[in-house]
């Protein structure tokens, strides 16, 4: 670990005390899908997650700054949209003294996977804010899918692992789509166009229709062409230089890079 993230260690740490703080319950396995690189438990008493993997401790921090990255931008994209962006809040990281197993703890992402989300009635209905009638579940999904992928092409966020498994759909209570899993995320204008463009491809998998897939590309379309860009223009700099100001460090999220040392 080099000595200039020393503070950064003592920042993001979290002790037994202060996990009694922020969590309260204990935390239980959450076996949603077999996952052979970490393990995963849930604190239900607050929506918090703790995802326990055996790395480096600089990796985890690099995927806590993304989390902010990532989390802080589509806030800000929620709050000038008629639709709601999520990524998981973080809130620390036990174990970053002992340099063999971290957990990272944060917000847990409510809603269904992309991947499972054929099992949900196709009928039912998603309300969206302004709209004067709720939307079949496809094509909202689609919409929201649409303005999500705009975001990432935008800004330049590439995922690195944007598949079915990773974005979340919740279209009953908090409506949104959300994405997870963003440790190895990065700044790459042109492979986060060709991750949007293969996930959307995914998604038209669930449907055999030409007319259905008309109807969900043109509200893909939709959802990508009305995004409402921050009239302030591009976030993800400004919120990197608020981070680096915050722990007294330099994050290069083009390279993965903190203090000038690749993280991996």
């Amino acid at each position: 670990m080099q000595p200039s993230l020393e503070s950064v260690i003592d920042n993001l740490n979290i002790n037994k005390e202060r996990l009694e703080l922020v969590a309260p319950s204990s935390f239980v396995d959450y076996k949603d899908e077999k996952d052979l690189s970490s393990k995963i438990s849930l604190s239900s008493s607050n929506g918090l997650i703790q995802k326990t993997k055996k790395r480096k401790a600089e990796k985890a921090i690099y995927e806590f700054l993304a989390l902010r990255v990532w989390n802080e931008l589509l806030d800000v994209y929620s709050n000038c949209n008629n639709l709601n962006f999520r990524a998981p809040k973080p809130i620390g990281i036990k174990g970053l003294h002992n340099q063999t197993y971290q957990s990272l703890i944060m917000s847990f992402i409510n809603g269904h996977k992309l991947k499972s989300l054929s099992q949900l009635k196709r009928s039912t209905p998603v309300k969206i804010k302004n709209q004067n009638e709720p939307l079949p579940l496809f094509s909202a999904c689609a919409y929201h899918l649409g303005a999500f992928n705009r975001i990432k092409e935008e800004e330049g966020l590439y995922h690195s692992d944007y598949d079915g498994r990773h974005v979340i759909f919740s279209p009953i209570e908090n409506v949104s789509i959300g994405v997870i899993d963003l440790e190895n995320s990065y700044l790459d204008k042109e492979r986060a166009l060709k991750e949007s463009s293969k996930i959307f491809n995914f998604f038209k998998k669930y449907v055999s229709s030409p007319k259905d897939k008309e109807n969900i590309e043109s509200w893909y379309k939709l959802g990508l062409n009305n995004l409402v860009v921050p009239k302030e223009g591009l976030q993800t700099k400004k919120i990197i230089e608020k981070l680096e100001g915050e722990y007294g460090i330099e994050f290069n999220m083009h390279n993965k890079r903190i203090n000038g040392v690749r993280i991996f």
